[in-house]
């Protein structure tokens, strides 16, 4: 689902917080990475945002991407998968959340508990396990 323009804001707004908060400046470089997985449907590679940003930033190499993506995981301002597949994911919507992938397209959509999406985790507590976080991922494909 996009984004409209002014939860586009909110988020750019909240980027700047969590780059002052680490002790990071707010980049021409950072802003335009944000901003593509922003307006995107938020699952994109390295590559397809490279891809994106290159049309406005032929300048930013791949490798810079890269990087401000890591940077952009590691202060949670975006979220990351990897797919069975192996492929790594830039998703920007961060924390632990579940997601669907459409087998046929490899389509990623976010799950959220409002979609009915709940695990029973009391099982792990009772066998003596804390559990810091979960993220499920359902397989399928859309209905003809």
């Amino acid at each position: 689902m996009k984004l409209d323009a002014r939860q586009i804001e909110t988020r750019t707004q909240e980027l700047y917080e969590k780059l002052r908060a680490a002790g990071l400046k707010v980049t021409l470089q950072r802003l335009a990475v944000y901003r593509v997985l922003l307006q995107s449907h938020g699952h994109l590679t390295a590559e397809q945002v490279h891809q994106a940003v290159a049309r406005d930033n032929p300048a930013l190499s791949l490798s810079t991407v890269y990087n401000v993506l890591e940077t952009l995981v590691k202060i949670g301002a975006i979220g990351e998968i990897t797919t069975d597949g192996g492929t790594k994911l830039f998703d920007r919507t961060p924390g632990d959340h579940h997601h669907f992938i459409d087998t046929e397209t490899g389509e990623v959509i976010d799950l959220d508990d409002s979609a009915g999406v709940k695990l029973d985790l009391n099982a792990l507590a009772r066998r003596g396990f804390a559990v810091e976080g979960a993220k499920l991922t359902v397989y399928g494909r859309r209905k003809k």
